[in-house]
């Protein structure tokens, strides 16, 4: 399989590519070329295919650290700037949003091409609050239909429901490193749930009113 950067200067041939760097463990390698690009690569497909592109620098990327543990990149170009960046599990994480919407969804956008990625569904009534590894590529969202839900962002697809309250579901906050997430609930409630076994851990009373905040 055969791919090419653009070129900066000929729009119809191929930019030369001065850097390649991969990770085969987790399958992703990053191309810096003379059309001022940085490409991510997802190599664990059956066709080579592109899942980012940084696009900051004005002219020729000369140099390039990376380090995939930390899911950071220096880049240097012939302009005499340098750029840090972040990335996601396998795409440019710095460059995705995730958005909630009375319509019953969640969408995932791409802000640097201002394109939407592609549309979580599954809630029967509005989405009120979410929270993102934005480095997992992974997300719960929350609603007024009762439930919990757990997407794989970059598949697209729920993981999980989460049912328990009596009443929506009205904010999140999330510690992804711990892999909990604490929501409240017009029920008067808040409850921890355990995202890698997916249920309530603990369930916390004491308001007299719907719970509409948590820090």
């Amino acid at each position: 399989m055969c791919v090419t950067h653009a070129s900066r200067t000929n729009r119809r041939g191929p930019a030369r590519i001065n850097k390649v760097l991969i990770d085969v463990v987790i399958g992703l390698a990053i191309t810096a070329a003379e059309d001022g690009k940085l490409r991510t690569w997802d190599v664990t497909l059956p066709e080579l295919t592109c899942v980012g592109t940084f696009d900051k620098h004005n002219e020729a990327v000369t140099a390039v650290v990376v380090n995939f543990d930390k899911n950071r990149v220096l880049s240097g170009a012939d302009d005499g700037s340098l750029h840090l960046w972040h990335l996601g599990r396998s795409s440019n994480a710095s460059a995705v949003a995730v958005t909630v919407s009375d319509d019953e969804t969640a969408r995932v956008w791409d802000i640097q091409n201002f394109t939407s990625l592609g549309v979580l569904e599954g809630h029967q009534l509005a989405v009120r609050d979410l929270t993102v590894d934005f480095e997992e590529m992974m997300c719960v969202t929350c609603s007024d239909d009762h439930t919990l839900r757990l997407w794989d962002l970059m598949g697209r697809t729920c993981v999980a429901v989460m049912e328990g309250h009596a009443s929506r579901v009205t904010c999140l906050r999330g510690n992804w490193k711990k892999k909990l997430v604490l929501s409240a609930s017009d029920d008067y409630t808040l409850k921890l749930w355990d995202l890698e076994k997916q249920w309530c851990e603990e369930t916390f009373y004491g308001h007299g009113g719907a719970v509409t905040m948590l820090c």
